[in-house]
């Protein structure tokens, strides 16, 4: 039997337990959320959370549906599947979680939440599914801490309302390059929403791949992987459920060859050329046909509300050389350099009818895409500014630093990365929007997004250790007030994320915390100067000598060794007497 309990009386016991004024609340308090929520106001007395206490559904289908996303969750990762019932009439029971979407919230972000946490219980409110959605997620978060197993989790007092700085919070995965299985893509989008990321912008085709079954051109995809339209309808409804919205991407006019070499017909410069990113569609009627047909079974695929159309070329010599190109320039009465334009303007106003918004790299500006087109911007805040004061909606995504392809750390893991290095804090001291924009510029900074581009990345265990924690990162940026961010804190907070990471089956890179050994010069001659150093101070560096694992009982390091070889140095980062790094070895041989 389904019991039904009011929501208003056990609304309003929260609302006076957590609003008691703390004496402690001099600032917010520090826990361990990424992103760090608006607003967090502790209060005294905690809530305890055990099999037997109830999830409690307010509100309707969407409300239920987080409940079990909830529960879910915090037994994968705590081994406690609370009962979940419904809230109706009669008395509330006490020592309940709530989840309750309130629709007289008219007004809020429908990303906004409130968290109400006291001893008496707890209650998630939100106007939204969305906003819910992430109410429990940081919950969830909440509840997973502390390191500690049990059959039960305290969880502290406090009121948290939330809502995000930025609406578009994206990552990009490149599948046509390098393929990735579905399983692997639910994996990630499952780990973007435990970080409030709600954008996956997916890079579909490209000189390498064709990776999107399309019913009238079946030869696009007779050659590699690719993913067939019922798993992609899948994947989108998947995503849809955790809040995450997939943007696919077909490129055009260029990195084409994939597409020309199953119908070169529609090249502008005969076959293509292997190995280049320069080969590009004519501009015949036949090949508009073709694009157009093909974004008809797009848009049946992806129903969000952008589709991206690509735009990064910078090299379009094949349409100077190419008669049929010339001649259709002297018919539209353009120059070279507007072939461009003519091509992405007639794609973008397919979309447009079709009520879908074009989105363009940042070469597309020169385009003259339609003035609801979102424009992404590597090349930095300049152009992106550009973009913005041009009316252009306009998300960040600057090399290198939000490119998670390049290197994290100086020391070798065995990645096959670009140069030249781009730390977990470049990325979180990047600012997407910076406070001294005028506001009618920063209304358009939409959004940031960190692309994965797989050119290197050649396996799913290479793109997550690339990806994570750089993404959470990221989501901070992208969520949390600028004034709320401080490096120092988000470090902290990360190595709980981490242990997260590690119950979750999240594989993650330690570049941060991973301890670097480098010689120094020392006055006497029989001995080697050791230096240790990390990019992040959390916690302690431990130290061996005597080929031993450091561990938490290990000497702590504080100056540089004068060490006498042979001697092989072992090291690692500490934090609360748990590892945040795995041990760097260095030998060192007799002098």
């Amino acid at each position: 039997m389904i019991r039904r309990f009011s929501v208003p009386l056990l609304l309003a016991s929260l609302f006076f337990a957590v609003t008691a004024p703390s004496a402690a609340a001099e600032r917010d308090q520090q826990i361990a959320v990424i992103p760090l929520p608006a607003s967090v106001t502790p209060a005294g007395g905690a809530f305890t959370v055990r099999g037997d206490t109830h999830l409690l559904v307010a509100g309707d289908a969407r409300a239920q549906s987080v409940a079990h996303y909830f529960g879910d969750l915090l037994f994968r990762s705590r081994a406690i599947r609370p009962e979940i019932a419904q809230l109706g009439g009669g008395a509330p029971p006490r020592k309940a979680i709530v989840f309750n979407i309130d629709p007289a919230a008219a007004k809020a972000d429908p990303e906004s939440y409130q968290l109400d946490i006291s001893s008496d219980g707890i209650v998630v409110t939100a106007r939204s599914g969305r906003g819910l959605f992430y109410g429990a997620v940081t919950l969830w978060q909440i509840l997973t801490s502390n390191p500690a197993e049990g059959d039960s989790i305290r969880a502290p007092a406090v009121r948290i309302v939330d809502s995000p700085r930025l609406r578009w919070r994206g990552l990009m995965l490149d599948s046509a390059r390098h393929f990735q299985s579905v399983e692997y893509i639910r994996q990630l989008i499952d780990t973007m929403a435990l970080h409030k990321l709600n954008v996956l912008h997916w890079h579909l085709t490209d000189d390498q791949g064709w990776r999107l079954q399309i019913r009238k051109y079946p030869r696009l995809t007779v050659a590699g992987s690719f993913y067939t339209q019922d798993q992609v309808r899948e994947l989108v409804a998947y995503a849809n459920e955790r809040n995450v919205l997939v943007v696919p991407e077909i490129a055009m006019p260029g990195h084409a060859t994939a597409a020309l070499a199953a119908y070169p017909q529609l090249a502008a410069a005969g076959a293509p050329q292997p190995g280049s990113s320069n080969n590009l569609f004519n501009l015949d009627d036949a090949t508009f046909a073709f694009i157009e047909d093909v974004l008809n079974e797009v848009v049946e695929l992806f129903p969000g509300e952008y589709i991206h159309i690509g735009g990064a070329e910078t090299a379009l010599d094949q349409w100077k050389t190419s008669q049929q190109a010339q001649i259709r320039m002297r018919e539209l009465g353009v120059s070279n350099d507007q072939l461009q334009s003519y091509f992405m303007q007639r794609v973008g106003k397919m979309l447009v009818q079709r009520k879908r918004r074009p989105v363009g790299w940042e070469y597309a500006l020169r385009a003259g895409l339609p003035s609801d087109a979102v424009i992404m911007t590597p090349r930095g805040l300049d152009v992106a500014l550009s973009a913005a004061a041009g009316g252009y909606d306009t998300v960040v995504s600057t090399i290198p630093a939000l490119s998670f392809d390049y290197r994290q750390s100086t020391a070798s893991d065995n990645l096959p990365v670009r140069d030249p290095l781009a730390t977990l804090e470049d990325i979180y001291k990047f600012d997407p929007a910076p406070a001294a924009l005028a506001p009618e510029d920063r209304q358009h900074l939409i959004g940031v997004q960190g692309n994965i581009w797989t050119d290197l990345l050649a396996n799913e265990q290479q793109i997550q250790l690339q990806t994570f924690p750089r993404a959470a990162a990221l989501a901070e940026i992208a969520w949390s007030p600028p004034e709320k961010q401080r490096w120092p804190e988000f470090i902290a907070r990360l190595s709980v994320q981490m242990r997260r990471y590690i119950k979750l089956d999240i594989r993650y890179s330690d570049a941060v915390f991973q301890v670097r050994i480098d010689t120094r010069v020392v006055a006497a001659r029989d001995r080697v100067g050791v230096e240790l150093s990390r990019q992040a101070t959390l916690g302690e560096i431990r130290y061996t000598t005597n080929g031993t694992e450091p561990d938490a009982k290990s000497p702590t390091y504080g100056d540089i060794l004068e060490l006498k070889p042979p001697i092989t140095v072992k090291a690692a980062a500490f934090y609360e007497g748990l590892a945040l790094s795995a041990t760097t070895t260095a030998q060192f041989a007799r002098k």
